[in-house]
């Protein structure tokens, strides 16, 4: 029998568009003030849309409360657990895509699925710098924040990023409940300390930044400390049906654009 499974979608904006009962939309109560439905004394300083995805995150952690199996996916991004080369769908294809992974989604025991790294040449901490460059200061805090809670030797987690060429992208995973649960948990106190630290931080979605470079080395930690496995796919966007269908025309010319150049050269 398979395992219940709840994967949270995350949308900045209400959506009237229907999802199948394993999924969740969630969305901020507000872009400026954070209702945390952790228990709390912090009031927080930035405001709600500073923390990107983790707003409605940390408003709805009664998500993880009801399945075995959760995860974190984006109302335009989705793991794509098929394993076939299908980078994008129109929006209106959600709800059957969705659909047809529920089967996947009982199978992750043991697992931690997450997206396809991000390589950068330039490595993890050189690129959040070209990116986010007012934010260095929050990083390197995030780091000596991350290493207290989880008592890593002072300096670990800043010399990791920085050696690292990768990440994992949009914090989006499924897994066992427990690793939910853990970096609900973790990712929860680090916005606190940060928030607390910072409360004249740019009015931006600093946090999201922040916590996404943190999410990839908790994914390594976990599942060290957990013996279970780290899975990557390739992550699907959903694009609004006319977008979508201008991009496929426009690939489609490009690639037989392409097809009569090579075939002129073979008739030269």
């Amino acid at each position: 029998m398979g395992k219940s499974v709840k994967i949270a979608v995350i949308g900045h904006l209400p959506s009237k568009m229907r999802l199948p009962a394993e999924f969740s939309y969630l969305t901020r109560k507000s872009d400026v003030d954070l209702s945390p439905t952790i228990p709390t004394d912090h009031n927080f300083n930035a405001d709600s849309f500073v923390w990107s995805e983790y707003g409605a995150w940390f408003e709805n952690s009664s998500i993880l409360n009801d399945a075995d199996i959760t995860g974190l996916y984006h109302y335009r991004c989705a793991l794509n657990l098929f394993r076939r080369p299908i980078d994008d769908l129109p929006i209106n294809l959600r709800y059957i895509f969705l659909k047809f992974q529920i089967p996947k989604l009982h199978e992750y025991r043991n697992t931690l699925a997450v997206g396809e790294p991000n390589f950068v040449p330039e490595g993890v901490w050189g690129q959040f710098l070209s990116a986010h460059p007012e934010s260095e200061e929050i990083l390197l805090s995030a780091c000596k924040h991350y290493d207290s809670l989880l008592n890593h030797s002072p300096g670990s987690a800043i010399a990791r990023i920085t050696q690292s060429n990768f990440y994992y992208p949009r914090n989006i995973f499924v897994s066992d409940t427990k690793y939910g649960k853990a970096w609900m948990d973790l990712s929860f106190k680090l916005a606190v300390a940060l928030d607390t630290e910072f409360p004249a931080a740019p009015n931006n979605r600093w946090g999201g930044f922040v916590l996404e470079r943190i999410f990839s080395l908790f994914v390594e930690d976990f599942a060290e400390e957990n013996d279970i496995a780290i899975k990557t796919f390739k992550q699907i966007y959903f694009l609004p049906l006319i977008p979508w269908v201008k991009s496929k025309l426009l690939k489609k010319k490009f690639v037989k654009a392409i097809q009569r150049i090579l075939l002129g050269r073979r008739t030269l």
